[in-house]
């Protein structure tokens, strides 16, 4: 009985793509590896292992490294196409960029006025005997609190922070920055 006789579909899929890996990296890919193999890496989805196996097949191999890498650069590089996959999905419900005929910058929403990360700017006038007037522009609004307290500027997360093309850049440009510092210090 023959080991691909044994195995599901996800496996059987797994197994494959290992070992067009090898062979696209110069070597082969034997029977007594795909069990090892497989504990390692079964939890994961089968496409993202097929699509991290095949990008790692098209990287040059260095002397005297395996033909097969690890299974943890084989997990992390599944990691990395996951959250790829993410953020495309993430990119895809975006809405459009606001057009402007004018010379005025064009806002997504007139509520945040495209604030990077979409909080709203409030003021509340106060509640009891500190109350009174806080400065700004804009309409005030009353926030949740129930004791008395003084006129303050309050934030609330805008409606729009998971469609805003504009805020959305703001934060992946960050992110990256995020991620290049973080790269810099290991």
């Amino acid at each position: 009985m023959e080991l691909t006789d044994q195995l599901s579909e996800s496996e059987l899929q797994i197994a494959s793509a290992l070992a067009d890996m090898a062979i696209a990296r110069g070597g082969t890919f034997d029977d007594y590896q795909t069990p090892i193999y497989l504990r390692g890496l079964v939890d994961l989805d089968s496409q993202l292992v097929a699509r991290a196996c095949e990008a790692l097949g098209l990287e040059p191999r260095e002397d005297y490294t395996p033909v097969v890498p690890p299974v943890g650069t084989i997990r992390q590089r599944v990691g990395e196409l996951a959250r790829k996959d993410t953020a495309a999905e993430a990119a895809k419900k975006l809405l459009p960029l606001p057009v402007s005929e004018d010379n005025e910058k064009p806002y997504f929403c007139l509520d945040c006025r495209d604030e990077p990360y979409a909080w709203r700017v409030y003021r509340c006038g106060g509640l009891g005997k500190a109350a009174g007037m806080v400065g700004g522009e804009g309409a005030v609004f009353a926030c949740a609190r129930r004791n008395d307290h003084a006129a303050h500027t309050y934030v609330e997360r805008c409606g729009c922070y998971s469609t805003n093309p504009v805020s959305a850049e703001h934060r992946r440009r960050m992110d990256a920055a995020k991620a290049k510092r973080e790269t810099k210090r290991r």
